[in-house]
């Protein structure tokens, strides 16, 4: 049943939806989730907590310039944390386990690599790990693959839990 009034509405219920509507109803606001019946299958959605965007640090770094795409991992990499620390603190099953970034081409390959540098740099204290993979790395995690990068703050958590455990 729908609230006659509501001081915000929040459209998706995915992660990004679930985690500022929780933020929201903190600071005592009367919060609405709308969502569509028909379930999507984003990596979002399917329990995937990933630090930066769809394009490497280096290529946000080329189209944005380097201060705001650092603002911008920056701001990725507390909202990851954050979100898993929520998890966690509503005993939501999860973990820290880190992902690969996997290249099918050189030059995407290559980008990562910068990438990891410019990580080093925006944040020599992050997470211990940061690395490129080696031949056992590519081989393990597939054919066809030319190169890799395995940033360990990104982490998985139970979608389904998480919803239940906010409403």
């Amino acid at each position: 049943e729908l609230p006659e009034q509501c001081d915000v509405a929040v459209i998706g219920g995915g992660l990004a939806g679930l985690l500022v509507a929780d933020q929201l109803a903190d600071s005592s606001s009367v919060v609405l989730i709308t969502d569509s019946a028909i379930p999507s299958a984003t990596s979002r959605s399917s329990g995937i907590v990933a630090c930066g965007a769809q394009d490497s640090p280096a290529r946000l770094a080329l189209g944005l310039g380097e201060e705001r795409a650092c603002r911008h991992w920056q701001w990725s990499a507390a909202s990851v944390s954050v979100l898993l620390d929520l998890a966690s603190e509503l005993a939501v099953d999860n973990s820290r386990m880190g992902s690969w970034r996997l290249s099918l081409e050189e030059r995407e390959h290559s980008e990562w690599v910068n990438s990891l540098q410019l990580l080093n740099r925006w944040d020599p204290e992050g997470p211990a790990g940061w690395r490129a993979a080696n031949e056992e790395d590519l081989d393990g995690l597939g054919e066809g693959f030319v190169g890799g990068v395995f940033l360990p703050g990104d982490g998985w958590l139970d979608v389904s839990a998480l919803c239940a455990a906010l409403r």
